[in-house]
């Protein structure tokens, strides 16, 4: 059971740390996605198109992430980890959930701005 657990250990310590703050806002405290994970311009558009068609399939792209229901943020992270293995080099797999929270981001902000504008007009028209 010892060397198990020294395995476990190894795979822990090789792991590849998000880097700190919000990936898309590198003059804001975060960082350039691709630039923290190093990889070619072809594979890491491949990955995100990849992860954008996850989205619109399994998730809800008028909602927020933290408004997405945890079983399907988990297909669509289980799916890209399946095509993409090297994601799981990544502790948490914190590429794809970048791209998730990203994608999501631009998909419903517009929607949630139509849905308040829209609210709002029902409110003025009473």
């Amino acid at each position: 059971m010892g060397s198990l657990a020294g395995t476990n250990q190894g795979a822990i310590e090789k792991s590849i740390s998000k880097p700190p703050g919000e990936a898309g806002r590198p003059g804001r405290g975060g960082y350039n996605l691709q630039a923290a994970l190093d990889w070619d311009a072809k594979n890491f558009k491949i990955l995100k198109t990849f992860i954008h068609k996850l989205v619109e399939r399994h998730l809800d792209t008028s909602r927020s992430y933290a408004a997405q229901s945890d079983k399907f943020i988990h297909i669509v992270r289980d799916s890209a980890t399946e095509k993409f293995p090297k994601l799981n080099e990544y502790e948490g797999v914190w590429p794809a959930i970048d791209i998730i929270k990203m994608r999501l981001k631009y998909t419903s902000t517009p929607k949630r701005r139509v849905e308040e504008r829209a609210a709002l007009g029902r409110r003025v028209t009473k």
